[in-house]
Order: structure tokens, then sequence, then C-alpha cells
């Protein structure tokens, strides 16, 4: 991959100044949406970053926001926006203007911020992180994830399936916390198959849309083991990060034990073409993360890197986006060019 642009400024035009950016998706003809949790709107760009719309404002009313969280294709001609504070999916046109909108009923309760369209199944899936009965202290509890389809009037019909979205341990009376390097379950959508990894093992399952396993995608890779010396590199960046960001000295350890192994995956994406993109769990120290491509057979096509500071959110068959944060804060949206894996 290639840079191809970034956008967002820390000063000048308003279109370009971001104050949380929560998710980016490629949308149809190459349109780029950008989520911003903080400014409750979400802006349009053409593939080379050039400004295009900004839809919603702060409020209750039709095509406004009061926690804007994720956002996705809504057919050729619109896209839609989960507002998780309101529980409400909005539909816009790509021109900008508002469509419609309708409640989640019943709503969720701790989403992930995923969102997925199947739509000729008419299906919005999104997930949402089951509760965890409160366990003795210091014992580990795996966190569900389940993934939910709503249909496209914000009915609930079904729970498909429950994955593993990670760990859990209670290290006091009234605090949580989740394992240092602990894994934590990813899914994604090709638009008809959902894409499944608990994030624990070299393996996405890929299910219908009715949630039946169809196939699994998997790769080799050995184990890792987690050392004294990981805790020590993730604390030295960590320390770094709380500096650069907040003006704070080094953070205190993690509660609760460390996993024995480190996770074999981090992330998944699904290109609009089938292309599978698994991220590499990223290790204390690494410069770069890196994602697989595979084929949608499973066969491996390539290994690309990415900036540690770029959470890569969407891929096509030529480009890849995501958000990018600098060492002060600042947000921008990252584009970047994919070249054919063998060329």
């Amino acid at each position: 991959v290639e840079l191809r642009a970034r956008i967002g400024t820390i000063s000048g035009d308003p279109h370009l100044e971001f104050g949380l950016i929560e998710d980016v998706r490629i949308l149809s003809d190459s349109v780029i949406a950008a989520v911003d949790r903080q400014t409750k709107d979400v802006r349009l760009f053409d593939a080379t970053g050039r400004f295009l719309t900004m839809v919603g404002r702060e409020g209750d009313g039709p095509g406004e926001f009061r926690e804007p969280i994720a956002v996705g294709p809504w057919g050729h001609d619109d896209f839609i926006v989960w507002d998780w504070r309101r529980q409400t999916m909005s539909i816009f046109s790509m021109s900008g203007a508002f469509v419609d909108s309708f409640r989640l009923r019943p709503p969720t309760i701790n989403p992930t911020g995923d969102l997925e369209v199947l739509a000729a199944e008419e299906r919005l899936i999104v997930g949402d992180e089951g509760g965890v009965p409160r366990t003795p202290i210091g014992e580990v509890r795996e966190v569900p994830l389940r993934l939910l389809a709503y249909d496209f009037t914000g009915m609930l019909r079904d729970t498909l399936l429950t994955s593993s979205y990670g760990y859990q341990v209670h290290w006091s009376e009234r605090s949580a916390a989740t394992p240092l390097f602990s894994s934590v379950g990813a899914y994604a959508s090709d638009g008809t198959r959902l894409y499944v990894t608990s994030g624990h093992d070299a393996r996405v399952d890929i299910f219908d849309p009715s949630g039946l396993l169809t196939d699994s995608l998997t790769w080799t890779a050995a184990p890792e083991a987690t050392t004294d010396a990981s805790v020590e590199a993730h604390l030295e960046e960590r320390s770094k990060l709380q500096r650069t960001q907040f003006g704070l000295g080094r953070g205190s350890a993690d509660h609760g034990p460390r996993s024995r192994f480190f996770p074999m995956s981090g992330d998944l994406m699904v290109g609009a073409g089938g292309d599978v993109w698994v991220q590499k769990y990223r290790r204390p120290r690494d410069l770069y993360q890196t994602w697989w491509r595979f084929a949608p057979g499973g066969d491996f096509l390539c290994a690309t890197n990415l900036p540690e500071m770029v959470k890569a959110t969407d891929a096509s068959d030529d480009m890849l986006v995501g958000m990018y944060q600098d060492d002060f804060g600042a947000y921008y949206v990252d584009v970047y060019a994919v070249q054919p894996p063998h060329s």
C-alpha cells in the first residue's frame, strides 16, 4: 500500500478539523465517510481526499446525532449512520440529504461499534458485548460477543451467533480490567456473509446470513509466549503515549494477570471484492502493524505494513482507509492506494 492522502488539519478549514474519529468506511463510487463522535457529524470525501459534504449535527431531530459511532453503505445511492446514544439508524443520500430513520427495538446494551449490512436479507448486524457475571477477585472470565440481526425497520429478529470478545478479571469489589495482551474478538462482512474471529487462534470462521458456519480461513502460526520484557516494553510505550498526548508520567501496571501467549490476530476487515484482511496482533516495540491479505477462497496473497498509529477500518480492491492519530492526539483520515498483490 502507498499513502495517497492524509485528510485533516489542526487549524484552517473546519471541514478538515476532526474531534474524535470513530469510524471510516468506503461507500459506493469510492466515497469515504468519516464519523466524528465528538462533533456529532459524518463527513464525505472523494478518493483523493477532497471534501464533498457533511451531514448531521448535535440534536434529537431528523438527521441529528447524539453519539454517532458507525457508518455503512445502504444500497448504491445512500448510506446509514448508527447513533448509539439515541439507538437510531439514520439514512442519508450520497448528496447529504436526510432520507429516513428508525430506532433499534430493543436497543443494544453494550455495543462494540461495528455495523454490517446484509442487503439481500434486509438485515443489520451489530455486535453487543454480553454481560459478564461477577466472579471471584482474580478469576479470569470470558466476555461473550453477540451478533444481533435487526431488520430494516429496526426490529430485532435474531441473535445470529455468540463468539468471544475477550477476557475480563475483577481485581477489586468494584473494578474489572482486561488482562494484558488479551485477545479481542472481531467481525466483518462482504455484504452476503459474516466473518468472525476470536483472535485466540489462527482462524476466521465464515457464516451465512442465518448464522450457519459454512467455512473457515486458517493459517499457520506458532504461539509466542509473553514475557516480563513484553510487559516492560508495553509500559514504556504507554508512558510515552501519555506524556506526548496528555502530559502525564508513567502509569501503573495493568491489574490482573497477563495472557500467557500473544493473540494470533488483532482485527479483521473484508473488502468489497471479498478479500479478507487479518491484522497480526501487534507486539510492544513493533515499528509497524502487519496485515495479511487473503483471497476469497483462502489463498494467502500478501502482507502489508502500516504505521503503528493507524487504525485501518475498511478496504476495497484498490483502496484502504483508516484513522490516524498523531503524537498530540489530533485525528486524521488516511487513504492508501492498494496495489495488486502480484504486481
